[in-house]
């Protein structure tokens, strides 16, 4: 319980096979950087970190997989956490008690991600309940289960979020996905293509308030898609060399009535989003 650093670089991992409760009830940890973890023998993690109350931060191994219930159980410093591209499942209360989570992101990756819910005597009980989300990036599919029993969606009821950010390689959203996420207020996407989106992806979002940012020349097939047309400010903005958390300044993409781009329009008549402004 007294551990409070540690230098992951001095270990032979080819010889770790088991993470299993390894930082178990680590009260004084702090920080931890697993980058080094990077052998296939080490996917898994089960109750790993399940009370290390003063964890704040944690970089994952990159050829983790799985990530097991009670993981991060009471991490209740827990702010920010990123989930490598190789994790395919987050099993049920994986994240339970992490009470100051705000920022999870999703890496880019191409694998389908399952994510797990909670059942029997939690039922209804989204997997990230205990967490105050208020920015999510994500980089792949994600899957869960959308009934009633399992809470619809891992984000049901996240009244904190206000900005979730969608990576280049995702092309579905699914159903339920920002299920009674009212205080959404803007949404970023970064694919050229609208995700697939389907009739409760969005239900409980505010499409009159939110804005919807999206990569330049893909306007037209964002105001026409299927659910995403319901948003009433969508945005194109050039997002080369945008980070996924470097966007609360992305200015309004506008063009003459010709249809060039203009990148610094004076005083005049200029169209943006698909309406006409003026600018004085």
């Amino acid at each position: 319980t007294g551990l409070t650093s540690l230098n992951v670089n001095t270990f032979d991992t080819s010889k770790v096979t088991n993470m299993q409760t390894m930082f178990y009830n680590c009260v004084g940890l702090t920080s931890l950087d697993l980058s080094n973890f990077n052998t296939s023998q080490v996917t898994n993690m089960s109750d790993m970190f399940s009370g290390c109350e003063n964890l704040e931060r944690i970089t994952l191994p990159k050829s983790l997989k799985t990530i097991n219930y009670y993981a991060f159980l009471d991490c209740v410093s827990l702010k920010s956490i990123t989930l490598p591209a190789n994790v395919t499942n987050i099993a049920n209360e994986a994240f339970t008690g992490c009470v100051s989570l705000k920022d999870l992101r999703f890496e880019d990756g191409t694998e389908i991600l399952t994510i797990g819910n909670k059942f029997g005597d939690l039922m209804n009980y989204p997997i990230f309940a205990d967490c105050p989300l208020e920015s999510v990036y994500i980089g792949r599919d994600l899957s869960f289960d959308t009934s009633k029993d399992a809470g619809y969606s891992p984000f049901n009821n996240q009244s904190e979020l206000s900005t979730v950010i969608i990576g280049e390689n995702v092309t579905k959203l699914e159903n339920y996905l920002l299920y009674n996420c009212s205080g959404i207020e803007k949404i970023i996407s970064f694919s050229t293509t609208p995700p697939k989106a389907s009739r409760l992806t969005f239900r409980g979002v505010n499409t009159d308030i939110c804005s919807v940012t999206v990569p330049i020349g893909s306007l037209a097939d964002y105001i026409s898609a299927a659910y995403w047309k319901s948003f009433f400010n969508v945005v194109e903005a050039d997002l080369s060399g945008v980070g996924s958390i470097q966007t609360n300044n992305l200015k309004p993409v506008y063009y003459n009535l010709n249809g060039q781009r203009v990148l610094n329009p004076s005083e005049g008549i200029y169209i943006q989003n698909g309406r006409k402004v003026y600018i004085r």
